[in-house]
């Protein structure tokens, strides 16, 4: 609570490391702050800090800062993101949202929409747009509906700052359904279990 007096979206990129006389240290590193709010204050972590390992996290408001709080730094994290309830983020080849009405069917190619996947074999400053390409120095893997899918690719997306992509072939074998659970792996790490639309 009381982490910035104001609600706020950085307006310009890279991120700056403060944004409404707000500030976030992790490992005693400034960090980029993407948005402030009360309750609420968003941030990427650079690449760099020591991972598997325990940090402090402050946040700094005008001159005061707040207690320490440890958190465990893992080297990825996985997360797909969801339109609305658990339906993922996914994008067909058509650039349209994945869903009922909009299934995906075997040997589709598709655009997940996803966060934690850790480093990059490039080197990014945090707080900037993706590059061009990107290739993720983590191996990555896809389950959709209990099945195995090929990636194609997988990186920080282009022009958006701190949101990866995993670009895939919905494998065959796959029930049909408007509920087919979807889970990415990082390194040993499971993503929460979000869901998509499949027909046959």
């Amino acid at each position: 609570s009381l982490l910035s007096n104001q609600t706020a979206t950085q307006p310009t990129v890279p991120y700056g490391t403060t944004l409404a006389n707000t500030s976030i240290m992790i490992g005693g590193n400034l960090i980029p702050v993407a948005t402030t709010g009360p309750n609420q204050v968003s941030a990427i972590i650079p690449y760099g800090i020591p991972v598997n390992s325990q940090q402090q996290v402050l946040v700094l408001r005008a001159n005061a800062y707040s207690l320490p709080v440890q958190v465990n730094l893992a080297a990825a994290s996985p997360a797909i993101f969801t339109t609305t309830g658990s339906q993922a983020m996914i994008l067909d080849a058509n650039g349209k949202v994945v869903g009922p009405g909009n299934a995906a069917k075997a040997g589709d190619r598709i655009t997940i929409w996803c966060t934690g996947l850790g480093e990059l074999q490039e080197m990014v400053t945090a707080g900037n747009y993706g590059p061009a390409s990107s290739t993720l120095a983590t191996p990555v893997s896809l389950s959709i509906g209990g099945q195995p899918a090929t990636i194609q690719s997988s990186g920080l997306a282009p022009q958006l700052v701190g949101i990866y992509f995993v670009q895939a072939t919905v494998p065959s074998g796959v029930a049909a359904g408007d509920q087919v659970p979807v889970t990415l792996t990082a390194i040993t790490a499971v993503s929460p279990t979000v869901t998509m639309a499949v027909t046959n």
